[in-house]
């Protein structure tokens, strides 16, 4: 199926399934584990992310179909805000029927959304750059920091006297400028903080008296 330029998105007719058929017994738009038409339809995309992962063929198929899987995409996001602005159809439609078409190209967008995204990765973030290596190291003290910081900070902010639009603005920044800062200046440098928020120790001495060692007993030989 991964071999032909439209195989991995003819998956989407099960995720159609699952979602259109569901959502006839389960219409509620809940995210509880009891609602199977959303429980079984992110369960879907996990699944086929952990058979995807493991096959290079499929990888190589989402880098060399990823044109098509683009054109998909916008194909699929037309007929979705076509239909999203589309007339009063209740004189021709049922509700049920409307929802279902709904689901339907909700199903279509997302799924081509994941392939084009998963093909143009594999076409232009093969290499990681320093700067993302860099930032995945940070990410959990980050996470950490994050929301404590949010509140804290959004205390006083909600006592400025501007905008609410500027008030979020000034409290997405400043969060994201002070969580950063305490990120590179208290966890990253020192050994003791990087291990109490899971980051690998530092080794830069060790490493250079190894080097050390190394141009030393080379130039004794």
């Amino acid at each position: 199926m991964s071999e032909t330029s439209s195989g991995l998105f003819g998956l989407v007719l099960v995720l159609i399934v699952i979602r259109v058929g569901l959502k006839l017994y389960f219409p509620d738009n809940g995210h509880g584990i009891g609602n199977l038409s959303s429980t079984l339809f992110y369960l879907y995309f996990f699944f086929v992310g952990m058979f995807f992962i493991q096959s290079r063929k499929i990888w190589a198929s989402l880098k060399k179909y990823r044109k098509v899987n683009f054109v998909w995409l916008l194909v699929s996001s037309l007929i979705f805000y076509a239909y999203c602005y589309s007339p009063d159809l209740s004189e021709y439609l049922s509700l049920q029927a409307r929802w279902s078409i709904w689901w339907f190209v909700g199903c279509l967008v997302a799924w081509s959304a994941l392939l084009t995204l998963l093909g143009y990765a594999q076409r232009h973030l093969a290499s990681a750059p320093k700067w993302l290596k860099f930032s995945n190291e940070l990410i959990y003290p980050f996470y950490i920091f994050h929301q404590t910081v949010i509140v804290v900070l959004g205390y006083f902010v909600i006592c400025l006297s501007m905008s609410l639009t500027y008030k979020a603005m000034v409290l997405a920044v400043g969060s994201f400028l002070i969580t950063t800062a305490i990120c590179l200046l208290v966890v990253y440098p020192f050994n003791v903080t990087r291990r109490l928020f899971g980051l690998k120790p530092r080794r830069s001495n060790v490493s250079d008296d190894i080097v050390c060692n190394k141009t030393i007993h080379g130039t004794v030989r």
